[in-house]
């Protein structure tokens, strides 16, 4: 079961709908809405924002849906919207290539040192408060 089928399934048990009542809400046939669970059928963004609508999903179950559509198409997307500084731009840039690039090399072992350093990170950052906004 993928994640995006977990998380529709999830939304339907917590609302006491069926597949087909979900879909109808949606505006979508059954049959669509599970191919877009099982992958076969790619999320667009008229379903995200039909899904978001009708379900009046919070900004963290947004978050958590994206995140699920990004695991089915085995890519991430790195949002630099929010980045404070402009200035640093180019080195969040340039460290996302690095990861996209040098993830598929690590085995599992490196993959779980690299997210318990990432971790230390985000601890430290929030720690203090956010980013200064400084790039040296």
């Amino acid at each position: 079961m993928t994640q995006v089928a977990k998380f529709l399934s999830k939304l339907r048990i917590d609302n006491d709908q069926r597949l087909s009542e979900m879909a109808a809400r949606l505006g979508i046939s059954p049959a669509t809405l599970s191919s877009i669970q099982n992958g076969s059928r790619s999320v667009t963004q008229k379903f995200r924002e039909n899904l978001y609508r009708e379900y009046s999903l919070t900004e963290e179950q947004k978050g958590e849906f994206e995140n699920a559509v990004q695991q089915l198409k085995g890519e991430v997307v790195i949002s630099l919207k929010d980045v404070r500084s402009r200035n640093c731009m180019r080195q969040y840039v340039d460290t996302a290539v690095m990861f996209a690039h040098d993830l598929s090399r690590l085995d599992g072992e490196q993959l779980r040192q690299m997210q318990e350093l990432l971790k230390g990170f985000r601890n430290s950052v929030e720690a203090q408060g956010g980013a200064d906004g400084k790039c040296t």
